[in-house]
């Protein structure tokens, strides 16, 4: 280790670190422009002997040893942010062997639907921090291994799991996370969590609840990191990891590897924090911020954001209940923060309580700058009879669907005209997906109806049906190719729903199938 980290007290090799809290530090990275468009690579190196954290108390040793760090700090963001949010320069080479960046940590912002009786709506979903950087912040955390810093995107979906636990008390059903290869990911630190809630929410048996697999959409960012591990065998090599946004922070000189995430469920369901220290859940409290009442002014002007509405404790509050539950929740992790944490939390008056965390401010801008808002396509009423959804490699056959569907007059069909969705969040969508009372999906290959905004699709469809949204049961058809055995179908499309085979090539047979069971009264299952 070089004379900088040798005076830290919990900083190790990599080789001794890992299996605890893992952050690298970084004295050295480039950062060179996507061509084309406005998107970055990092690039990072590193092997066994590179200094790593295994405690987040080392930040503040950190901190203390870095000489003129406020200075210097707010230059070399100046540099980031010229390159990263203004879009300048084609390179940006980083070589300070006193100043530092902790890699990596990953994080992901939410925009969460909720479904309800009357519309639904979308809102950024925030965590309260209570240290340093106080505010609002995205779900997120330091990778836990060897193979999570050479792809953070690991890490990225690991946070969002542990942190963002959502229970419907009422009806009994937990969600649970489905990724884009539909492999479900509910691991151990998970189960734990939950049984630790199981004390908040007495009466119910939290664990033994219907499992619902939450409809969830990474939408791709313009970033991508390029890792190179030096002790790689059998010999070195690039991992690289595409789809995110970097968010370098200088003045808490740190590199996180950040996505954004679409995830959609029932207005009644309760959001807890699974994050824990010590053993306990810090129950923080978690706001939800209207996605229409944010724009980039208000994100870069204003210091202080109130949630339309946030859960606590296992109970959702409105908003105007902030301070009063932050005063709680401050008073419950008291004995859980150091003292340097403490002292932090003690200057922080109520008017300066609730920011937005730099790395949550960079990524709602730069969300804001790449997706379109407008556009949105609506019916008279703004209502769907039928919702077609397919992979882009099955268009030609949605095509065919939509064109038979159309001339029959007697339906209103939300139908994208892409090949490849668009990565935005348009509530038009949204609200075609709780107005039909019909799907038809279209695969022609089974992992189809695992892509990107299919399974989004479906997977909401379905919950909706059994949250008692669909007001009667909705009418769901898979055209497959024959080439696909019904049985292999994702659970409930074979179980709840009616396949309907297809030769390629001819859709004559499956049409006439399908559109006798959309007009006869009482179809079969």
């Amino acid at each position: 280790m070089d004379d900088f980290t040798s005076r830290l007290r919990l900083v190790r090799p990599l080789d001794i670190a890992e299996s605890h809290f893992l952050e690298l530090l970084l004295t050295r990275f480039c950062l060179r422009r996507k061509d084309p468009g406005p998107g970055a690579e990092l690039e990072v190196r590193f092997n066994k002997q590179t200094p790593a954290l295994w405690s987040r108390h080392a930040k503040y040793d950190i901190k203390r040893l870095i000489t003129q760090f406020e200075e210097r700090s707010c230059r070399y963001q100046r540099e980031l942010d010229h390159f990263l949010l203004n879009g300048r320069a084609s390179t940006y080479a980083f070589d300070d062997a006193s100043f530092p960046f902790r890699y990596a940590s990953g994080g992901t912002l939410p925009i969460v639907y909720l479904e309800g009786d009357r519309g639904g709506k979308e809102y950024y979903c925030l965590f309260y921090r209570d240290i340093e950087p106080v505010g609002w912040n995205i779900a997120n955390g330091a990778c836990d291994n060897l193979e999570e810093l050479c792809n953070p995107l690991i890490t990225v979906e690991r946070e969002l799991g542990e942190e963002l636990l959502i229970l419907d008390p009422v009806k009994q059903k937990r969600y649970v996370f489905e990724w884009d290869e539909g492999k479900r990911l509910d691991r151990p630190e998970f189960a734990i969590a939950r049984q630790i809630w199981q004390d908040t929410f007495r009466g119910y048996d939290v664990p033994a609840f219907q499992e619902l697999g939450i409809p969830l959409k990474w939408l791709n960012g313009p970033d991508s990191v390029s890792v190179y591990y030096e002790d790689q065998k059998p010999k070195p090599g690039v991992i690289r990891s595409d789809g995110c946004f970097l968010n370098i922070n200088a003045e808490d000189f740190g590199i996180e590897i950040d996505r954004v995430a679409k995830l959609k469920f029932d207005e009644d369901a309760i959001c807890c924090d699974g994050e824990m220290t010590e053993g306990l859940p810090l129950n923080r409290l978690i706001g939800l911020f209207a996605v229409d009442s944010i724009d980039i002014r208000k994100v870069e002007k204003d210091r202080c954001f109130v949630p339309d509405l946030f859960f606590f404790g296992g109970k959702r509050w409105e908003g105007r209940l902030l301070e009063e539950k932050t005063h709680e929740y401050l008073r419950g992790v008291a004995d859980r923060r150091t003292p340097e944490e403490k002292a932090i939390t003690a200057k922080i008056g109520s008017a300066d309580r609730y920011p937005l965390c730099p790395v949550t401010q960079r990524i709602l801008v730069r969300t804001m700058l790449q997706q379109d808002h407008g556009g949105v396509r609506k019916t008279a009423d703004g209502n769907y009879d039928i919702f077609i959804s397919y992979a882009g490699e099955d268009r030609r056959y949605a095509e065919q669907v939509y064109r038979f569907l159309k001339e029959q007059k007697r339906w209103s069909i939300y139908f994208s005209e892409e090949a490849e969705r668009r990565d935005d969040y348009s509530a038009d969508l949204d609200n075609a997906l709780d107005s039909a009372n019909c799907l038809i999906l279209i695969a022609t290959k089974l992992q189809h109806l695992n892509k990107r905004w299919v399974n989004f699709e479906w997977r909401s469809f379905h919950n909706a049906y059994l949250n008692g949204r669909k007001k009667e049961k909705p009418k769901v058809f898979s055209l497959i190719s024959s080439t696909i055995e019904p049985n292999e179908l994702p659970r409930p499309l074979c179980t709840y729903y009616e396949p309907i085979p297809f030769r390629e090539n001819d859709l004559a047979e499956a049409l006439r199938i399908m559109n006798h069971r959309l007009t006869e009264k009482n179809p079969d299952p």
